[in-house]
């Protein structure tokens, strides 16, 4: 069984504040994590997993793919392909 860790055991683990892994959770981004009856619970492999993904070369642009995933929350996003043209634009710019 992989080792748990509570919220502040992650947070020290990941050297954050653990109200961030709480704003991670709520909005749906960080590692993943279980819910043991009211407590919330990291798996070790788990975090690893989350950091090896959040790897990427210095310099190098955040990946199209990863841009188009998240343009359902971008305001301006309508489904029009100009509208996401303009949003993945001005993201990429960022």
């Amino acid at each position: 069984m992989p080792d748990l860790l509570n919220t502040v055991e992650a947070a020290e683990l990941l050297r954050l504040n653990p109200q961030t892994l709480n704003r991670w959770r709520r909005q749906g981004t960080g590692p993943a994590y279980l819910r043991v009856g009211k407590k919330v619970m990291y798996q070790t492999d788990q975090i690893t997993a989350w950091l090896t993904a959040q790897r990427k070369a210095p310099g190098e642009p955040e990946a199209l793919a990863d841009l188009a995933l998240r343009l359902p929350s971008f305001p301006t996003f309508r489904g029009d392909p100009a509208e996401i043209q303009r949003a993945m634009r001005d993201e990429w710019q960022r």
